[in-house]
């Protein structure tokens, strides 16, 4: 789960490419970085976690935490 992103890359001071699903790759990132709000909008990040590991470390986090995002991801797909 990592890439490139050439509009976010132009728009950045600084461009890291990991794994998105990795909590201590991002919160070490992070805090090393000194950003103060994370928000995290793909599921599979959510899923494993993420938005509690950055709440944990003082980080604000928009999206929800492991159990809520559980739910979305336990849910039916719409043409089942």
């Amino acid at each position: 789960m990592s890439g490139r992103n050439p509009g976010i890359m132009a728009h950045s001071t600084r461009f890291v490419v990991g794994n998105i699903t990795d909590s201590d790759f991002v919160t070490n990132f992070a805090k090393e970085h000194r950003i103060d709000i994370a928000i995290v909008g793909p599921e599979a990040p959510l899923v494993s976690g993420l938005a509690d590991a950055l709440e944990e470390k003082g980080i604000g986090c928009v999206g929800p935490k492991k159990s809520l995002a559980m739910i979305e991801e336990t849910k039916p797909s719409a043409g089942s």
